[in-house]
């Protein structure tokens, strides 16, 4: 049951953060689309707006790289929680069998 939960969690954990990298993906492809479909007119007004816009998208990317850390941090800890429980289990299960074993005796 344990180990069910867990890799449910994980697995739920690893399609969000493929689909946060998907989207990234997606997101830097449309930029680089529009990018080559617009003609710039490179006056001192439009560079600033381009640098407005790489810094917005720069910030975009940072926090999906952020996100993408907690869930790595996550999944860590509910695997640490998970080989936990699977130690607890393991020795419950050994001491019934040593009950077990006393009880025949």
């Amino acid at each position: 049951m344990f180990e069910t939960t867990f890799l449910q969690v994980a697995k739920a954990c690893d399609e969000t953060r493929r689909d946060i990298h998907e989207h990234a993906l997606v997101f830097q492809s449309k930029s680089d689309d529009n990018q080559q479909d617009e003609e710039y007119d490179w006056s001192e007004n439009n560079d600033v707006v381009s640098i407005k816009e790489i810094e917005k998208k720069d910030n975009e990317i940072s926090n999906l790289s952020e996100t993408i850390a907690k869930q790595d941090e996550t999944i860590a800890q509910l695997k640490s929680e998970m080989e936990k429980l699977m130690s607890e289990r393991k020795q419950k299960k050994m001491f019934r069998v040593h009950m077990l074993k006393c009880q025949s005796m």
